[in-house]
């Protein structure tokens, strides 16, 4: 389906953030080959009609930002972790990966939420009541993954579906706001940008938008995220002084 877009906002993202970045080929062999497994693995429970969101979805497990005190403002956590285990990246303290994908009961095992949520949020607190944009840099960089950012109001859609349209799909964290007040704003990762909806972990807990306890429907099976029509998304992506806000990370 066409993107909504426009020179101006693709060049600006060049030059804010760079072009896409690109796998060199050992990296890609190697994130083919374990894909290739992961894939296997889930085709049973995949939705059939074949749509990008349908696809992406089961490449990617969405962290939700529980801790044992219950869903506070982790969601920066919440979204390292995804980032991480995307990549296949494990640093050592998120407790291991023991816990089935429900969906994909003989799929990959993943970390539990709480324990890799405390675990990261131990040694990446939160600097500014959730976590700024240079924290969640640092803490996704940690484990070697390349980042990049951008900003501003010159942005749009199509500055994050060149990333999650890649032959390669980067996912790409987003700023959002479910309200007025900074308190509101909430780290989510975007996946797919399919259906005139832009697709994302970890929705947050007001305005029917979600709940961190109950999934979306996307195809024929449920999976822990949501869609948002693109002038929905656009509204709740402005936010004074972080309007448009995404991260992008990539191996190398």
């Amino acid at each position: 389906m066409q993107i909504p877009d426009d020179a101006q906002d693709i060049s600006a993202l060049d030059q804010s953030v760079g072009s896409v970045p690109t796998m060199p080929t050992d990296a890609m062999a190697e994130w083919g080959a374990s894909e290739k497994k992961s894939s296997e693995s889930r085709d049973a429970a995949s939705p059939p009609d074949g749509q990008m969101a349908a696809e992406n979805v089961s490449r990617i497990h969405g962290y939700k930002n529980y801790t044992a005190s219950g869903p506070i403002s982790y969601c920066g956590q919440a979204a390292t972790a995804t980032l991480w285990d995307y990549w296949g990246f494990d640093p050592g303290y998120c407790g291991g990966r023991q816990v089935p994908d429900p969906h994909f009961p003989s799929g990959p095992l993943f970390w539990n939420d709480v324990i890799a949520v405390d675990a990261i949020r131990q040694r990446f607190p939160n600097d500014v009541g959730g976590m700024s944009p240079a924290r969640l840099m640092d803490a996704v960089k940690s484990v070697g993954l390349q980042v990049s950012w951008g900003w501003g109001p010159h942005h749009g859609i199509g500055s994050i579906a060149k990333y999650v349209q890649n032959s390669v799909p980067i996912p790409t964290v987003c700023l959002l706001k479910w309200g007025q007040g900074i308190e509101t704003l909430h780290w989510v990762v975007v996946f797919a940008i399919d259906n005139g909806q832009v697709w994302f972990t970890n929705p947050a807990m007001t305005e029917g938008v979600g709940n961190p306890n109950d999934s979306y429907q996307l195809g024929q099976e449920k999976w822990r995220v949501a869609g948002l029509p693109f002038a929905d998304f656009e509204n709740r992506w402005s936010w004074t002084g972080l309007t448009k806000t995404h991260i992008v990370a990539w191996k190398t």
